[in-house]
């Protein structure tokens, strides 16, 4: 006899229950479907980006400034009989350029001074007179005013040399409450060889500070 074959096609069916019961009896259910669609909901609105937010800052060492920029020294008046040779100096008028803000802690203790002005052809850290009809051949110079260097004339249009080189310590230049104070003379200066020289006597000179 010969044996029968049996065709079974098998069906796969997928049960969805809309609510799972979790213990017994005990009345609490949950919407599978209403889960999964708030757990796809959550985790779109948790890592979608609407902007960027981009931060700068800026972290400085400080350094002094200069507390006045603009500073008026009158000096006295002399006989021409003190400035009657080429070379000649007198007449010394302290001054002070203030410096603000100034912190050791940082390592830097030295300030260095350049003046730039208009000088004479052969005095050449001599400020010409710019007094019309003033002393002729009568000008300004700049000297150091305290410390290690004093007296020493400043160097005009060019770099400064160690004369201009001030070092900040506890004796020769202190600083008070983050101020240093630089102390200078200002002198009236025979750079045209006149014998007899008479008037007034202007010029000015444009100051920087670098802070080493």
């Amino acid at each position: 006899m010969t044996p029968r074959k049996h065709k079974y096609k098998w069906r796969i069916v997928v049960m969805k229950f809309s609510k799972i019961f979790i213990g017994k009896n005990n009345g609490q259910s949950f919407k599978q479907a209403s889960l999964l669609l708030c757990s796809a909901v959550l985790s779109s609105s948790v890592y979608a980006a609407d902007g960027q937010i981009t931060f700068a800052g800026s972290v400085y060492a400080p350094t002094c400034s200069v507390k006045s920029k603009t500073l008026n020294v009158t000096l006295e008046k002399i006989s021409n009989s003190a400035l009657s040779a080429k070379g000649t100096a007198f007449g010394s008028m302290p001054f002070v350029i203030s410096l603000e803000k100034c912190d050791l802690s940082t390592g830097k203790k030295t300030v260095g001074l350049t003046f730039e002005g208009t000088t004479d052809t052969d005095a050449t850290n001599v400020l010409v007179n710019e007094t019309s009809g003033g002393a002729t051949g009568i000008g300004i110079a700049i000297y150091s005013g305290g410390g290690d260097n004093n007296g020493d004339q400043m160097i005009i249009n060019g770099a400064h040399d160690k004369n201009q080189i001030i070092t900040m310590d506890a004796t020769s230049r202190p600083i008070s409450n983050a101020i240093l104070n630089l102390p200078l003379v200002a002198k009236y200066y025979n750079y045209g060889g006149n014998s007899s020289p008479s008037g007034d006597v202007s010029a000015s000179v444009a100051f920087s500070v670098t802070y080493q």
